[in-house]
């Protein structure tokens, strides 16, 4: 067999990616077969006219994005408070730990539940789920059972899916008012379940950018598919803003395969954006403040700035907005003052404040995927990946109360992250 067909072949062209699927264009594939199906064989096309990596390389970087994701969270700072109450924007360097933050022990500086916790009798480490990524992992499942039963990229399976697998995950996904209580108390589909404005009382909040946004990942290099297949998932959590977030950032995994550079990554998705947006306005601002505070050491003069310029009041009821713009705001300037640096990114984004824990992922993702698996420091990997033998547990943390679940009960108990990887 030559060597082309272990080949995966990825468009960069976002604009004929939508339209070949829109179309229905036959697959591309292999062996005497093809011509039966109306596919195409893989030894006709010229690949002069794609740009293409390695499946071995698609997979390292997968790997390097899904690892990232737990190494971010156990890390980031979530909403850690001064002695007034007031919550802390730029924490010291001193409080910054890979994989030792305040959902990884008992953090004396901003104690919250230990989600990493090791299994006594494998003698390995654990990480409990967590709104963080709980919902990637889900999309994953959802996926392949909308491929298996229909062939195609199908809403209908997203319902079942919520449904089927029990999902517990608050938020936007609350039991009664949120997702999952209208999917089966409404029989809605996945575009209206996110929308105060049909019942969900949770529809501003941060879910669909820090739980979607690793769909780019299942569309390596077509942004336009990325952002697709993004805006059907985030709508099922929450409304507006969030789920422009969420495109956003999923259109810059699904580039960061084949473009390493920060401004053009962050450049490149915001065309993804319509004119006039939030969004577009806030990354207007940290660029803005980037020319300000121009230099490593200065990125958290630029985070507290951030917090006050970037803070949106749309309506009453939606302080969850302005969160959204100050959260988005630091994972930006993680990716801009860390400079592509899986290290200073993992590092700024912990100790910038607010929903650290929540938007650290978001950002090293990115960096993960754009260097491959060998920019995880070996620390982090020996309390997730574990060579291979990592896992998830999908189930409630002792004496957690049953509104603050992040899980689906009907998925399997432990599921091992190389699995999930695989999934892709």
């Amino acid at each position: 067999m030559k060597q082309m067909k272990k080949l995966l072949c990825l468009l960069l062209s976002a604009v004929f990616v939508f339209s070949a699927a829109a179309c229905g264009k036959p697959a591309v594939t292999t062996g005497s077969s093809a011509s039966d199906n109306g596919e195409i064989d893989i030894d006709s096309v010229d690949f002069n006219d794609y740009e293409y990596i390695s499946i071995e390389e698609y997979r390292d970087k997968t790997l390097a994005g899904h690892i990232a994701q737990y190494v971010g969270f156990l890390s980031g700072y979530e909403f850690a408070r001064d002695s007034a109450g007031n919550i802390r924007v730029g924490m010291p360097d001193s409080w910054f730990e890979i994989c030792n933050g305040p959902y990884a022990e008992p953090n004396s500086r901003n104690k919250h539940a230990d989600k990493l916790l090791m299994n006594d009798e494998t003698g390995l480490w654990e990480v409990w789920n967590d709104d963080d990524f709980s919902i990637d992992i889900l999309n994953q499942y959802i996926i392949a059972d909308m491929y298996e039963d229909y062939g195609t990229f199908t809403t209908k399976s997203i319902k079942d899916g919520w449904l089927e697998y029990d999902v517990y995950d608050m938020g936007g996904g609350h039991r009664s008012n949120g997702a999952y209580g209208l999917f089966k108390s409404k029989d809605y589909l996945p575009s209206y379940v996110g929308m105060r404005e049909y019942g969900n009382l949770y529809g501003v909040n941060g879910e669909p950018y820090i739980a979607n946004e690793t769909l780019g990942m299942a569309a390596a290099g077509m942004p336009g598919v990325a952002a697709d297949i993004t805006d059907v998932f985030a709508e099922v959590t929450s409304d507006m803003d969030p789920v422009l977030w969420a495109r956003f950032f999923s259109t810059m995994y699904s580039m960061a395969y084949f473009e390493s550079d920060i401004d053009t990554l962050i450049s490149e998705a915001r065309k993804t954006l319509p004119e006039g947006c939030v969004v577009g306005e806030v990354i207007d601002e940290v660029y803005a403040l980037r020319k300000k505070y121009p230099t490593l050491s200065q990125w958290r003069e630029a985070a507290k700035e951030a917090e006050k310029i970037c803070y949106r009041h749309h309506f009453e009821h939606d302080s969850k907005m302005g969160e959204s713009s100050i959260n988005c705001s630091f994972i930006l300037i993680g990716l801009l003052w860390g400079e592509g640096d899986f290290f200073e990114t993992l590092r700024i984004i912990s100790l910038a404040g607010h929903g650290g824990d929540s938007t650290t992922p978001v950002g090293v993702g990115i960096v993960a995927i754009i260097n491959g698996f060998d920019c995880i420091p070996q620390e982090a990997l020996d309390k997730t990946w574990q060579d291979g033998q990592g896992v998830v547990v999908n189930q409630p943390i002792k004496d957690q109360k049953k509104d603050y679940w992040m899980v689906a009960l009907g998925l399997p108990e432990r599921i091992k992250m190389a699995d999930v990887v695989d999934m892709y």
